[in-house]
């Protein structure tokens, strides 16, 4: 396939061009109308075409381009202590118990998120990290013999 020049290309009809080959209509001697392509008498009214619909019409505003999600890394240092810190406290409650109180947590941050919407990312972050210890210590609750 031969490479073509960007320069090379031929131009697309511009809207006043477009708008002299609009087909208008032409009466004869005989009563019947004629559609023609031929472009349009010079003291003719240019054509008005009638309005493309927004893309996005059915709200007031375009949706606004997404920001990448930024965490700092102080935010991220404190989400892995807490993480650590609340993993470590199997030790002293059990894993049942860690299960159930992991669960209440995931729950309320949930509710909560519900209700604030937040605007940082980390606190999402937090809340999934939560689940995933809640399901794992769930699971392992489960699984453990010496309930």
């Amino acid at each position: 396939m031969p490479l073509v020049r960007l320069g090379s290309l031929p131009r697309p009809a511009t809207l006043d061009t477009a708008q002299q080959m609009v087909r208008h209509d032409e009466p004869h001697d005989d009563d019947s109308l004629s559609l023609s392509l031929l472009p349009a008498p010079a003291d003719a009214p240019p054509h008005q075409c009638p309005p493309s619909p927004a893309p996005h019409s059915w709200s007031d505003s375009p949706p606004a381009a997404k920001e990448p999600i930024r965490y700092s890394l102080f935010e991220l240092f404190v989400l892995i202590t807490l993480t650590a810190v609340m993993l470590a406290s199997i030790r002293l409650v059990g894993v049942a118990a860690f299960a159930g109180l992991a669960g209440i947590v995931g729950f309320l941050m949930l509710v909560i998120i519900s209700i604030v919407k937040p605007t940082r990312g980390i606190v999402h972050v937090a809340w999934w990290v939560i689940m995933v210890v809640y399901l794992t210590s769930a699971a392992a609750a489960i699984l453990n013999k010496d309930l």
